[in-house]
């Protein structure tokens, strides 16, 4: 049986979650990591990916090249893991990737070593705050467009 899960819920644990990775807060983090495992995953990921999909368009209007990525993905996992010990720069990797329609979370290329779901929602915490911190918007309008483009898309009707 799926879980659903509230707008509401999911946009309080992305930003929360975020937030601390913001401020490098390993409690606060670890808490907002637990929030966010405890919500559906496949409604959270769609959030999540949206979120940093805006943003990369923001922070990088002309587009993410080889080089972006690969700047992003360092100073993510460097970032994290001077606060957070469980970063893992190859969740990154595939947060980025999959953000980008690139990869599917099921990364058999990673075999064995593929990161867990709720891992995986934390990583994305973690490039959201990235992200989030080279621009000047805040965040919640980030989750709330994300939010909004969901609801859009599962209200319409199809052909």
């Amino acid at each position: 049986m799926s879980r659903q899960t509230t707008p509401a819920a999911i946009r309080a644990a992305v930003l929360a979650a975020a937030t601390a990775a913001a401020e490098r807060d390993p409690a606060r983090f670890a808490e907002a990591a637990a929030a966010l495992a405890a919500l559906e995953p496949a409604q959270l990921s769609i959030v999540q990916a949206g979120v940093i999909r805006q943003l990369l368009e923001v922070v990088h209007p002309d587009g993410v090249d080889s080089t972006d990525a690969r700047q992003l993905l360092a100073d993510t996992s460097r970032a994290g893991a001077a606060w957070w010990p469980h970063t893992a720069p190859d969740a990154v990797l595939v947060v980025l990737l999959t953000s980008l329609g690139v990869a599917e979370a099921e990364t058999p290329w990673l075999g064995a070593q593929a990161p867990r779901v709720g891992a995986l929602a934390a990583h994305a915490s973690l490039l959201i705050a990235e992200l989030a911190g080279r621009q000047a918007e805040p965040l919640a309008g980030f989750v709330d467009r994300a939010l909004g483009e969901i609801q859009r898309a599962e209200t319409m009707e199809m052909p």
